[in-house]
């Protein structure tokens, strides 16, 4: 059945064009990649969606932005957390301090690429970061000092958090559950101390 309707839509919709390119792809298994989403079925009844090379890359301009703008980045005073307090958004996420010192141009070029870096991952995999991004996607005009700090404390919750799939499941009584792995606590260490 899966092969004759592959020939179907190779009839209907393939168009091979003078150089050669525009074939379909077929690509059989339990593990798709497709917009840059991976789909794994490899879990009875479920599927789990990650986006592991969107996540590397958000990382990758993170840690290259720290350490190019090192000393012209202000930094941000945090408290420690232990890894039972690790969440996308700090507890004031939606406090906005008027006087708090605004960013430099550099340092808010940063903040508005990651953002739309993380909005990209939000929206398909990883609503558990929704409150922080419907928050720091409304402060990239003219982000501060404060913003700055609670993108570092999502940062810091993706980078312990890994890859966590979100999870879509279905069972015979046709309702849809749909959830995230909880991260695993012995997984995941940070140095005593750090933030």
């Amino acid at each position: 059945m899966v092969d004759e309707t592959i020939e179907w839509l190779r009839d209907e919709y393939e168009v091979i064009f003078e150089d050669g390119t525009g074939a379909m792809k077929v690509h059989r298994g339990k593990v798709h990649e497709y917009l840059g989403m991976q789909m794994d079925f490899s879990h009875k009844g479920e599927v789990h969606l990650t986006m592991p090379k969107h996540l590397e890359d958000i990382q990758v301009t993170y840690d290259a932005a720290q350490a190019k703008f090192n000393d012209d980045f202000i930094e941000v005073k945090r408290r420690p957390r232990s890894m039972n307090q690790l969440t996308p958004a700090p507890i004031d996420i939606f406090v906005v301090n008027e006087e708090c010192k605004k960013l430099p141009q550099e340092q808010r070029e940063v903040f508005h690429c990651l953002v739309a870096k993380l909005v990209f991952v939000w929206k398909r995999v990883r609503s558990d970061i929704g409150v922080a991004m419907s928050f720091l996607t409304k402060r990239v005009k003219q982000p501060d000092l404060d913003d700055w700090r609670k993108l570092v404390h999502l940062m810091d919750y993706l980078k312990a958090d890994g890859n966590r799939p979100l999870i879509l499941a279905a069972d015979k009584t046709g309702i849809v559950i749909w959830y995230l792995q909880c991260m695993q606590m012995d997984a995941v260490t940070l140095e005593e101390g750090s933030t």
